[in-house]
């Protein structure tokens, strides 16, 4: 009898535990709820505190916006995604399925423009770095700012450069991470 009321707890709680692993993580500059990123209503009003707070097998999901990675001028600070994390934009924000979303009507845009705007010296870097096998789809990434002789960079360190003009492409799958749905509109370098 204690067998069967362990394999019975096992088949109820094991699933929600996997289950609570992969809800999505919720971001929405115009939230006024709690900022715990649980829902709409709550969602998180910065993106960099729910890629820290994301954990391999989540989805998160932004509405439309225009996300910086950093509030200051530090040009080193740049969205850093998370391995074996999706990351969606183009929610309206009150979507409850990914399929709802338009990622063409509701610009999601990460922006490298930090400093003074239209200024591209102060812009940040890089905007996005990227993660195995992570993914990056419904977003504008533009205004990423990096000096070094001959390069445009985008997503990636020194030696991990993804080409620069992205429009709708699908990167194969030996490139990490997947890209998809993405515009890159005006990253720079001299």
């Amino acid at each position: 009898m204690k067998f069967k009321i362990l394999i019975l707890i096992s088949f109820i709680i094991l699933p929600a535990i996997v289950f609570a692993q992969n809800v999505n993580i919720y971001v929405n500059q115009q939230a006024s709820g709690a900022n715990s990123g649980k829902s709409w209503e709550y969602a998180y009003t910065d993106l960099q505190t729910a890629l820290k707070n994301a954990k391999s097998g989540q989805q998160i999901w932004v509405a439309a916006g225009i996300y910086h990675p950093t509030t200051d001028a530090d040009r080193s600070v740049f969205f850093e995604m998370v391995e074996e994390v999706a990351l969606y934009g183009g929610f309206q924000g009150d979507e409850q399925s990914l399929s709802e979303r338009d990622w063409k009507k509701n610009l999601t845009v990460l922006s490298g423009d930090i400093g003074q705007q239209g200024v591209i010296e102060d812009n940040t870097k890089q905007v996005v770095k990227g993660a195995d096998y992570a993914v990056i789809d419904g977003f504008i990434i533009e205004n990423g700012y990096c000096h070094i002789e001959g390069l445009n960079i985008l997503l990636a360190p020194l030696f991990d450069i993804i080409p620069v003009h992205l429009k709708s492409k699908i990167i194969p799958d030996y490139l990490l991470p997947r890209i998809k749905d993405v515009q890159e509109l005006s990253s720079t370098g001299d």
